[in-house]
């Protein structure tokens, strides 16, 4: 990891006192990892600071950022983008160790869009897509035309967090080229062999023990802060995506006072958060799995699958059988048992008819692999193959295809961009350890694996299976953040959500006593406001210009698709 040192001095944690915490399930995600280590040549600075409330951290608030063009180098597509869209970056430093702001120091890489009239804009609004690992920095171009309208009265700001894009990067190397969210048991063997698997990832990481132990959503919330500091700004907006939802909630815990207008999007669950994330989503993804066999049988002339679900269900059940007895060569990679359920977990996210489609490409060229035939090329077969590199669609796929993100990464999913992969799984689990500690005793994982088996045969194996974090090198430093109070925020949440499950939104919905919940009725998928439904994107839209949060709890439904039209 690339460090610069800077000081300060005192002895803090944040400024106000330590209230709790907890986050749920991940979309997961980020577009790579690039340390910045120099600032091009400066074309303009800040506002003026405001006070710090916290004298330790006081140098780090007051700080002189410079704000420059973000293009990095001839080959930095992404900061060309950026600089095509009127966009500004800059390197704000903060504590690596809060409690010793006169010690180590990160830097890290930050995006602003100004609004367009700076005389009636409200503040900056702040957006985290997801993770923990996401970055968003390199997007604010596409975030701006996603959200519309909504966004015209806000400096958009893009902060990479610690360890994660142009911030300073955090690599546990090739170890980490492959999701960790893996598949093992019911039987010993299998169980023994993805945890193996799992201990060797921990113990790639723990070549950065120095560090490991402040990576953390309240670091990160901390990080927030200064950032917002730095613009001159008493307060920010907020709009945070899944993961970025939890993060959203702990900044609101610590700093209640500099929250302005914040929108939660997709919501973990702030009591269940652990390093298992996706726990409570296997009734969930089993049902809409369900709902995808019964769509495959629809079009069986298409994709040859089964007539009946029941069908369809045989087919990937056979896949799951042949797979668990040797591997299975699919353009020209093989996967085995453990790969599996990830591929369909990110492949369920969605209910539309483009990714029902992308899933029964993917699974007819499993089936034909299982049956000993080459499976043939596909447009869609990378797409469902990118699950498996990295966890599956997360808010940043609203934006860009997967593919197209690799490459503003650096590289390519299938082996060019093995150095992104492995850097944003490395961020996303260092916040995940080092949020909440795990179980160190393997057969628990290997008894609910068990547990859970016979209910959710094709997903259960890799949610509730060991992780890494049950051999991290380092323990977490602070307890989970327990989320309540009554500062106003609007939760947004899809009905059958798979990845962030409702029951999470309406957990937050009640800790936030002065919140409103939106909810998507009847509607799978995972990051709800832009795009999905004039009557959320209405409700956002208002809060957001005018700080009017909806009278009550509101109910939306989704437009009617016009026969015809294309799959969406």
């Amino acid at each position: 990891m690339r460090r610069r040192s800077a000081g300060a001095a005192g002895d803090t944690r944040g400024t106000a006192p330590l209230r709790g915490v907890a986050l749920g399930a991940a979309a997961i995600l980020g577009a790579g990892a690039v340390a910045l280590t120099a600032a091009p040549a400066a074309t303009g600075a800040t506002g003026p600071p405001v006070a710090s409330l916290n004298p330790a951290l006081a140098s780090f608030e007051t700080q002189p950022v410079r704000w420059h063009d973000c293009q990095i180098g001839p080959n930095d597509g992404a900061g060309a983008g950026l600089d095509a869209a009127g966009a500004q970056c800059a390197e704000v430093t903060v504590p690596l160790d809060y409690a010793n702001p006169a010690g180590r120091t990160l830097t890290l890489g930050v995006s602003r869009l100004r609004a367009a009239d700076q005389e009636t804009r409200r503040g900056p609004l702040m957006i985290n897509l997801g993770g923990p690992g996401g970055s968003v920095a390199d997007l604010l171009p596409e975030i701006r035309g996603l959200l519309g309208p909504a966004a015209s009265g806000f400096d958009l700001i893009g902060m990479d967090p610690r360890f994660v894009g142009r911030s300073e990067a955090l690599d546990c190397g090739p170890a980490l080229n492959r999701e960790w969210v893996r598949g093992g048991g019911p039987d010993q063997d299998s169980f023994e062999r993805v945890a193996a698997t799992q201990a060797a990832t921990a113990q790639a990481c723990a070549v950065h023990a120095d560090v490991l132990p402040f990576a953390s959503t309240r670091n990160t919330a901390r990080d927030m802060d200064i950032v917002r500091a730095v613009l001159g700004e008493p307060t920010t907006s907020y709009l945070g995506y899944s993961y970025g939802t939890y993060l959203g909630a702990v900044y609101m815990q610590m700093f209640p006072d500099r929250v302005d207008r914040f929108v939660l999007d997709s919501a973990v669950d702030p009591t269940t958060y652990s390093p298992r994330p996706l726990r409570d989503t296997g009734d969930l993804l089993e049902a809409a799995l369900r709902d995808w066999a019964g769509w495959a049988a629809g079009h069986d002339a298409q994709f040859a699958l089964g007539t009946t679900a029941e069908e369809v269900l045989r087919t990937v059940d056979r896949i799951y059988e042949v797979a668990a007895r040797r591997p299975l060569t699919v353009d020209g990679l093989r996967y085995d048992a453990s790969d599996l359920p990830g591929l369909l977990m990110a492949a369920l996210v969605e209910d539309g008819e483009e990714a029902a489609a992308v899933m029964a490409l993917g699974i007819r060229a499993f089936a034909d692999a299982a049956d000993g035939r080459t499976p043939a090329a596909n447009p869609y077969l990378d797409e469902f193959l990118a699950g498996v590199a990295t966890g599956g669609p997360d808010l940043t796929d609203l934006i860009h295809p997967r593919a197209d993100r690799a490459e503003r990464a650096g590289g390519d999913a299938a082996g060019g961009g093995a150095g992104w992969i492995s850097a944003l799984q490395s961020a996303q689990l260092a916040v995940m350890c080092g949020d909440v500690p795990a179980s160190r005793i393997a057969g628990d994982y290997l008894a609910d694996i068990r547990r859970h088996h016979k209910a959710q045969p094709h997903v259960a194996t890799a949610i509730w299976n060991i992780t890494p974090c049950a051999f991290w090198p380092v323990r977490p430093l602070e307890p989970p953040t327990r989320v309540a109070g009554d500062v106003p925020a609007l939760v947004v949440a899809a009905e059958l959500d798979n990845r962030t499950p409702y029951a999470g939104s309406v957990t937050l919905h009640r800790a936030l006593t002065a919140s409103r919940l939106v909810t998507l009725r009847d509607a799978r998928v995972h990051g709800v406001f832009g795009g999905r439904s004039p009557c959320v994107d209405d409700a956002v839209g208002a809060y957001l210009r005018d700080g009017r949060l909806p009278r009550a709890d509101l109910t939306c439904s989704r437009p009617p698709v016009p026969p015809g039209s294309p799959p969406v």
